[in-house]
């Protein structure tokens, strides 16, 4: 029997899948909006940073929270930093000639609250998790 919407909660591991979509929103923009003469400076770093937080949260999630919770909340907090370089490199390369619209920057912005904001509850959720364990 399948739950009605407004019953429904975000999944734990929504964190992966929206940073695995930002990672494909990133690659949309680099190699449709951007001038070819641009790629050495900035675009494939962006691009980089991006696939580096999904790296991140997929070792995070494939990482036992019981077992290694050290090494899973390093994984996160790797993610939000790259998170943070991302967004500054989007910010400098904001400044080139580009065909990027507002409502794109308007979502890049969004979908990198909003996974910042799940990689926050995700690291608060293994926090309050360790210490009912007692560890």
């Amino acid at each position: 029997m399948s739950v009605p919407s407004y019953k429904r909660n975000e999944s734990k591991i929504e964190y992966v899948y929206q940073s695995y979509n930002l990672v494909q929103f990133i690659a949309n923009i680099c190699t449709n909006k951007f001038s070819k003469k641009y790629t050495f400076y900035g675009v494939n770093k962006a691009y980089e940073f991006a696939s580096k937080i999904c790296e991140c949260c997929v070792f995070a999630n494939l990482t036992d929270v019981n077992k290694d919770y050290e090494k899973r909340l390093s994984y996160l907090q790797d993610a939000k930093k790259y998170l943070k370089c991302l967004s500054m490199q989007m910010n400098l390369i904001s400044h080139y000639e580009n065909k990027v619209t507002d409502n794109q920057w308007i979502k890049f912005t969004n979908d990198t609250d909003k996974l910042e904001k799940l990689i926050n509850g995700v690291i608060k959720s293994d926090k309050s998790r360790q210490e009912t364990l007692g560890v």
